[in-house]
């Protein structure tokens, strides 16, 4: 079956998460459209003024001119009027979808429920394009597992402490293809009660978590009489000195900023730290 449905397609996407743009980029790009990306909503629109992409992927909280702006300018001045936008958004909210749909957008995204092959198929729902989201997948985990790493002749148990489902579905594919045994927490609370239970070599924790944030899930596994020794690599958006300082202080072992990190070789900095225990 050919997998580049969209070839010859010229999309554009609007968002500041850098995970979560390269994500949807690669996605997008495996079926054989051009991406062109933006972090700043007056970029998008004067991008969108010069040349019309065929689809536009648009959040709604960017710096400079927000999603809303843009999509208020594009309706006002009458600017590709039928250019298919699909909005991606932290907020559900019944007002903001009405506002959006007023405005011309096709479909919505909430990035809390959001799942990778989603994307895909607001995009062929809005192109009129059948798109594999399965070949899709395959293309996008392929040639990306870590080699085989020998730990301790057995395999490495993950505990994974993320909320982010996006994220969570992404290191689930890559800890499975890795022949890694894992288990997730959506919270803080629940963190050393599957810790104990799952009796994981190796803790992924994110700091921005519900329940207890992640310098308190780490604070309290290291004052664990059986979980202390366990190494934690801490995995957040936050990039500054003082919280890597902080985070290594109650006893990380290693510090990802998400946006910056393969998964790939954060799957193999996983075994390799189980080696150590």
């Amino acid at each position: 079956m050919n997998t580049k449905t969209l070839a010859g397609k010229r999309f554009m996407i609007a968002e500041d998460d850098l995970f979560l743009r390269n994500v949807i980029t690669k996605k997008i790009e495996l079926h054989g459209a051009s991406v062109q990306a933006f972090t700043n909503g007056t970029d998008c629109l004067d991008a969108i003024k010069q040349q019309a992409p065929d689809l536009l992927l648009l959040d709604i909280q960017l710096p400079g001119l927000t999603g809303y702006e843009i999509l208020q300018q594009l309706f006002d001045e009458r600017i590709t009027p039928d250019l298919p936008v699909i909005v991606i958004s932290n907020s559900g909210q019944v007002v903001e979808i009405e506002k959006i749909l007023q405005l011309g957008v096709r479909d919505y995204i909430i990035k809390a429920n959001f799942e990778p092959d989603e994307v895909l198929t607001k995009i062929s729902e809005a192109l009129s394009i059948k798109v594999d989201t399965h070949i899709g997948e395959v293309a996008l985990t392929i040639n990306e597992v870590p080699p085989p790493l020998s730990v301790s002749g057995d395999v490495v148990k993950v505990l994974v402490v993320e909320d982010d489902p996006l994220l969570r579905n992404m290191l689930s594919v890559k800890l499975a293809k890795s022949h890694c045994p894992h288990m997730f927490s959506n919270d803080g609370l629940q963190a050393l009660e599957l810790a104990t239970q799952f009796e994981p070599q190796v803790i992924v924790l994110d700091l921005m978590i519900p329940g207890k944030d992640g310098f308190t899930v780490l604070a309290e596994l290291k004052a664990h009489a059986t979980l202390a020794s366990i190494p934690v690599v801490i995995f957040s958006n936050k990039s500054g000195d003082d919280e890597q300082a902080k985070a290594f202080a109650l006893g990380a072992s290693a510090y990802r900023v998400k946006a910056m990190t393969d998964l790939s070789e954060l799957v193999n900095e996983l075994r390799r730290l189980a080696k150590t225990v």
